[in-house]
């Protein structure tokens, strides 16, 4: 009897897994061809860098090969080698190329020793991984950082460095560099499902480069490109899923030094506030205490003026020589480039609403599903917890953001991902459980 009772427990046990594993969890909608298209979000690029262990973590790599276990098709990222990664310096004085960042000990200007992000500057612009190889062209793939919506569309993106293009990723994996597109690939390739995130290069770009680098599309132009590749995409009952465009001045790159970050006692006070009414520059004026930094304004007295509350600082900034050397109080003053003005940082909600606008009516129009990115990062700056771990935009210690102070370590993939689940299963009806990876690494420590 009890010989009885032990197999039937067995025999329950392999009929519930049994009925589990038969859940039909992709319904009605066809996974067999999946593809992806967006920029350095979607690519996989943090740590400052595109790296292969980046790649393979990567949003639409993460999404696709949970769903695979349910019977869809297999998504491939066209991978890196370089393990150390080849990633756009956003201080391009200094050189044109980095590696991916690490935390180590460095020293800084007086001497200190304490642990931050390092990173090698790449004196070379020659890289085989930056050129086009025939093993790398994958048209359900179109991830390449930079990527905006009228790059994804304008063929010279594929044209490689040395010819001219200084955002050389597509160029690597381009069907035809020069001619093909990524769009023109894409659909090449007949997708029955997509993730797509538009809009997003545009105002990253934007905002990391304090304005100065391009100028935000107009809401007018963005919605007759995106309205006009949507329809594209869902030709022949192609589905999907967009992502729209969260605050990107939540990023710890845009909130790390503060406007207001020079603090200074009554003497130091009292000293700038001597030198600056003699050389005619009353305005500028110092207390006691927290101070806000100078900036160059060809508008202002002086051309120069006091950051204002709600500007802010970009991580560009020179962080040694404004502890050592003064720099935004005395002699040099913060450019446009390393600064959000105000209008500038209005620009920038204006359009993140409008275009976040456009994505919700367009995505109902062509019938795809729609992540609500924008209101996720808002519960991120608040703190989420997953997996027993605690989730903030704190640098380095909150876990979610990489090194570079923008772009999601794996884990912060994780999360996204997961949520684009759960976007998917909501709009469509599928039962996709979440991604739990354990081999994602958050902030490596030494």
């Amino acid at each position: 009897m009890k010989l009885f009772a032990t197999t039937f427990v067995i025999v329950v046990l392999i009929a519930s897994c049994q009925k589990e594993a038969d859940v039909d969890r992709l319904g009605e909608v066809d996974f067999s061809r999946p593809a992806a298209i967006g920029g350095r979000m979607m690519a996989g690029y943090h740590n400052g860098a595109l790296y292969p262990q980046g790649q393979q973590k990567a949003i639409p790599q993460l999404l696709f090969d949970q769903i695979e276990q349910y019977g869809a098709g297999t998504l491939e990222t066209p991978v890196m080698t370089k393990e150390e990664g080849i990633g756009i310096n956003p201080k391009s004085w200094t050189s044109t190329f980095q590696s991916r960042s690490k935390l180590k000990m460095s020293k800084d200007c007086e001497g200190e020793e304490s642990l931050g992000p390092v990173k090698s500057l790449y004196q070379s612009t020659t890289f085989s991984d930056l050129e086009h190889h025939s093993s790398n062209i994958n048209e359900q793939y179109q991830c390449a950082p930079f990527a905006t919506l009228d790059r994804m569309l304008d063929p010279s993106f594929g044209v490689s460095y040395a010819n001219g293009n200084p955002y050389p990723f597509y160029h690597r994996m381009a069907k035809d560099p020069g001619n093909s597109t990524m769009m023109g690939e894409l659909m090449n390739y007949d997708p029955t499902f997509i993730v797509s995130w538009f809009g997003m290069e545009e105002v990253l770009t934007y905002a990391q480069t304090g304005g100065t680098d391009n100028t935000l599309m107009d809401p007018v132009v963005f919605e007759e490109r995106l309205d006009s590749v949507l329809s594209i995409m869902a030709q022949d009952g192609t589905k999907g899923v967009l992502l729209n465009i969260p605050d990107v001045k939540q990023l710890p790159y845009f909130q790390l030094v503060a406007y207001n970050g020079a603090d200074l006692d009554q003497s130091q006070a009292e000293g700038l506030n001597s030198l600056y009414s003699s050389s005619n520059a009353g305005h500028i004026k110092f207390k006691e205490g927290k101070n806000a930094f100078i900036c160059d304004d060809p508008e202002a007295p002086q051309d120069i003026r006091q950051l204002k509350n709600g500007e802010l600082l970009t991580l560009t900034v020179p962080l040694d020589s404004m502890k050592c050397e003064l720099y935004g109080l005395l002699g040099s003053y913060f450019k446009d480039q390393y600064y959000l003005s105000l209008e500038e940082v209005s620009q920038i909600d204006e359009a993140i609403l409008t275009y976040n606008n456009i994505l919700e009516k367009l995505a109902a129009q062509y019938d795809f599903a729609l992540f609500d990115a924008h209101t996720y990062f808002q519960t991120i700056e608040d703190g989420v917890v997953w997996n027993g771990a605690d989730y903030t935009f704190e640098f380095v210690s909150g876990g979610f953001v990489s090194l570079d102070g923008i772009y999601p370590n794996q884990k912060g993939n994780v999360l996204l991902t997961n949520e684009i689940i759960r976007s998917i299963n909501s709009y469509y009806g599928t039962q996709i459980p979440n991604v739990n990876c354990l081999d994602c690494d958050g902030v490596l420590f030494p």
